[in-house]
């Protein structure tokens, strides 16, 4: 540990943890900065981040993390909070959804999490990918998903075929940590497979401006398509495997944190 008292600026090396008692959250790493006057905590070389929650805590790697303190004040009164912000190989693990991108800003104040650059956010069965994508999370549980250009939601249907959605935006809503609901606004358009009794009956090709696509078990239950919907469902086999996804599919599951280990 080095301290230096004018300058309120503390270094420490190898084994380094910073506690944050209030928001009930600790920073682990190997090489730690922390300044006084701003309340600023630097982490670097296997730097994590852990909230810890009731059920399941959340557990946050990246190149190098920052913790940086703040309050909201009121009329009658004032909130402190923390803002972590992750550069580089940025990994999130939770038990009910994990995520990877290049930068991240975590808020505890309403614990929204912002994804950017190529970021992929895991939820059950479901990967979303899309320009930006910021997570809406309340009482330990993930609740709201927004995808802003480019958004695709994507599920295996079986061992060779996945079912997508796109549009330019999405709104993902997620209860007991299953999605049950999706609003896409503008260019939206499906590819889903239709089974009866595990069977493959056809290929569902549909496109249309707006959709609102209702989930059940993490499958596509019904879809109501607005303005000028255009679909085909066409017969197993009938298509050309290129045209069985959509120009930005990516399947990244071998990217995905399985356990709280994986986030390195």
């Amino acid at each position: 540990l080095f301290y230096d008292r004018k300058k309120k600026m503390g270094k420490a090396y190898r084994n380094v943890r910073a506690v944050d008692s209030t928001q009930n959250a600790i920073l682990l790493g190997n090489y730690g900065e922390y300044d006084e006057k701003t309340e600023r905590t630097l982490m670097t070389k296997k730097a994590v981040f852990i909230q810890f929650q009731k059920e399941d805590s959340l557990y946050l790697h990246a190149d190098t993390l920052i913790s940086i303190r703040d309050s909201l004040k009121t009329k009658t009164d004032t909130t402190v909070y923390s803002l972590i912000r992750g550069f580089h190989r940025v990994k999130i693990f939770k038990s009910d959804f994990q995520a990877k991108c290049d930068s991240l800003v975590y808020s505890t104040l309403d614990s929204t999490i912002e994804l950017h650059t190529k970021p992929v956010l895991w939820s059950d069965k479901n990967q979303i990918t899309a320009d930006f994508i910021k997570v809406f999370t309340k009482n330990d549980e993930i609740r709201e998903i927004k995808m802003f250009a480019n958004s695709l939601i994507v599920s295996q249907s079986d061992t060779i075929h996945f079912d997508q959605i796109k549009g330019n935006d999405m709104i993902a809503f997620v209860e007991n940590q299953k999605l049950v609901k999706i609003d896409v606004t503008e260019n939206g358009a499906a590819i889903y497979f239709g089974k009866e009794e595990g069977e493959l009956m056809g290929v569902n090709k549909i496109t249309c401006r707006n959709m609102i696509i209702y989930m059940d078990s993490s499958e596509v239950d019904k879809i109501w398509f607005y303005d000028k919907p255009e679909g085909t469902l066409y017969p197993p086999d009938y298509l050309k495997d290129e045209e069985l996804t959509f120009d930005n599919f990516q399947w990244l599951e071998r990217f995905r944190p399985l356990n709280k280990n994986e986030i390195f």
